[in-house]
């Protein structure tokens, strides 16, 4: 029915599968005012969470080099598409916030020294509870180009939104709706293109939707593309009901 009623195919406009190193070729110059994504860490997954599901460790082929890898093959690309005047926010590893800061300084988004930080607000989870403290929070780099100001000023760098529960998650390590609101609704006003290289199930997609901008989402893993082509395509049925707030 959703097909039928275009939703389906106006979801396609806005999640593309395939690798965002081959995908963000594709895209016109200057057109992206939002980068917003969540990649993976690079920090074997494994190691550090409880994760027991085959198929998640499948997904999870996050290794350091391959970070590495990756994030300076992308970072070197943004110059060409992003706006003159343009945000880029990306989550990371607390390890690895001063070299992708660095790496993104160099192509010319100079940032903060200090790290947005998502406070879940309960302890998190850690592989070795006998030694070590719960990771309660997350980090992630905010940095601009040109004369790019902030929509919201005067906002702390702490965002406090509960985790999404297990019960209720459709990726291993999606992240509320509510928080990738309140980040987008810092840098953009209605009608900007946001692009996320690593869309996962689409959270971010569908903030940027409930925010009245336009989303590009980029996924490899064909399982979560098809995910999130539902999840959008559902959003978009919603805001075409005159209904966001009924977005979740």
């Amino acid at each position: 029915r959703r097909e039928k009623k275009g939703s389906g195919k106006k979801a396609k406009n806005h999640i593309f599968l395939g690798s965002c190193l081959d995908l963000i070729e594709e895209l016109p110059n200057e057109l992206v005012s939002v980068l917003c994504s969540d990649p993976f860490y690079g920090l074997n997954i494994e190691e550090v969470k409880k994760v027991n599901d085959a198929e998640t460790l499948k997904i999870y082929k996050d290794d350091l080099k391959l970070y590495a890898e990756t994030m300076s093959s992308l970072v070197s690309k943004l110059p060409r598409v992003m706006a003159k005047n343009s945000w880029v926010c990306i989550f990371c590893k607390i390890q690895s916030f001063e070299w992708l800061k660095q790496k993104l300084e160099k192509v010319g988004f100079p940032s903060d020294i200090i790290p947005g930080i998502w406070n879940r607000g309960k302890t998190g989870q850690t592989n070795r509870p006998e030694v070590n403290f719960g990771r309660q929070y997350e980090v992630f780099v905010y940095v601009y180009r040109g004369e790019a100001t902030l929509q919201r000023p005067g906002q702390g760098n702490v965002l406090t939104y509960s985790g999404v529960s297990p019960m209720e998650k459709s990726h291993p390590v999606q992240k509320p709706l509510a928080l990738m609101e309140d980040i987008l609704s810092r840098f953009v006003l209605p009608g900007a293109i946001i692009l996320d290289p690593f869309a996962g199930s689409g959270t971010r997609l569908i903030a940027a939707i409930k925010l009245g901008c336009n989303p590009i989402g980029f996924e490899l893993d064909e399982n979560y593309y098809n995910l999130a082509l539902n999840r959008v395509a559902l959003a978009l049925d919603t805001k075409d009901a005159g209904r966001l707030d009924l977005i979740e």
